[in-house]
């Protein structure tokens, strides 16, 4: 996750990664905050940023390093 908001950071993108509080420390989540009136081609832009930064790390070792974060 921090290698992800750190290529996205370096794309435009500010989207912090956190690790979680005690007793799940070894997961790590990225927070996306957006302003009312974050338009769709925007949302599209962050997507297609996302999807190249991951598709970058996976390139570099052959797999990614990142979890899967689902609510």
């Amino acid at each position: 996750m921090f290698d992800i908001s750190h290529e996205l950071r370096a794309r435009g993108w500010q989207v912090p990664a956190y690790t979680m509080p005690a007793r799940a420390e070894d997961v790590s989540v990225l927070r996306i905050v957006v302003r009312e009136g974050f338009s769709a081609d925007l949302a599209r832009q962050l997507c297609d940023a996302i999807d190249e930064v991951v598709t970058s790390l996976r390139g570099r070792d052959g797999h990614s390093h990142a979890r899967a974060f689902a609510h």
